[in-house]
């Protein structure tokens, strides 16, 4: 090997060692901002104060076992995908292409509890991927016979303006891995929709912890050393807008008894 291809791969190995550096003081970071994101989603659900956050290690714990297992179904995903890539049949590949982006809008719209217009519009969007992948080409190759010549020729067509995501996947599908990228979509996704999926839990929680204290106390979060707590309306199932922050040994020492119910889902009272 030359003297230059040696200075080469020694300034591989030095970007390689630096980058790794990098990824290892960003991912404590990324992982308390991450949950302190998904506590905020569940805190504003229910009206609770941000500034009752107090995020500690078992929170980080938690969250990234939960990301572990999205990232493992992210792999699995891309390697069905990749699978349905390489399959000849053009029906097999548009079905592929659209996993993704229906798996994506109905975890919204379970995670958002859309309803209204909000809903009817998703559901659009839904049936306008469908119209483009299945539908569209009977109109734009109408002059190609066959069904499945139709969804080829459009496939060819599309070849031209190829995604990053169709990029990722094509790279996939030839061998090369997409660890990295999977990294970086399961970051973005983390930092941008945790506060979602910490509103999708407080929305459909049923079981809680009740203080029978007077008055009697909802348990909406337990952060370090002390219970976030609030009146609430059984009947209502409503969340009264009144919160207290109980400390462990305070409850101990009151000899306050502590039931797990199922009490839920609740929901934040409405002002009158």
């Amino acid at each position: 090997m030359s003297s230059e291809g040696v200075l080469l791969e020694e300034k591989k190995k030095s970007l390689s060692i630096f980058s790794d550096a990098i990824i290892a003081v960003i991912i404590p970071i990324a992982g308390y901002y991450t949950a302190f994101r998904y506590e905020s989603g569940y805190a504003k659900y229910f009206g609770m104060p941000t500034t009752f956050i107090d995020v500690d290690l078992s929170e980080v714990l938690s969250l990234v076992g939960l990301l572990l297992m999205v990232f493992i179904g992210a792999i699995g995903y891309m390697d069905f995908r990749a699978t349905l890539f390489k399959e000849k049949n053009p029906i097999t590949r548009a079905i592929g292409r659209i996993l993704f982006p229906f798996l994506l809008l109905f975890l919204v719209i379970y995670a958002s509890d859309l309803k209204g217009i909000s809903l009817y519009f998703m559901l659009f969007f839904i049936f306008g991927i469908l119209f483009v992948e299945f539908i569209l080409p009977l109109f734009s190759q109408r002059k190609i016979k066959g069904y499945k010549n139709k969804l080829e020729r459009q496939e060819q067509k599309d070849e031209m303006h190829k995604s990053i995501m169709s990029s990722w996947l094509t790279s996939y599908s030839e061998g090369r891995s997409l660890f990295k990228y999977a990294v970086i979509v399961l970051t973005i996704f983390s930092l941008f929709f945790m506060d979602t999926l910490g509103g999708a839990y407080a929305r459909h929680q049923s079981s809680f912890l009740i203080l029978k204290s007077n008055p009697e106390l909802v348990v909406l979060r337990k952060y370090s050393g002390k219970f976030i707590c609030a009146e609430f309306d059984r009947e209502k199932k409503e969340i009264l807008n009144v919160f207290y922050l109980k400390n462990l040994d305070r409850v101990a020492n009151e000899g306050i008894k502590i039931a797990t119910e199922v009490v839920g889902p609740l929901r934040r009272h409405k002002k009158d």
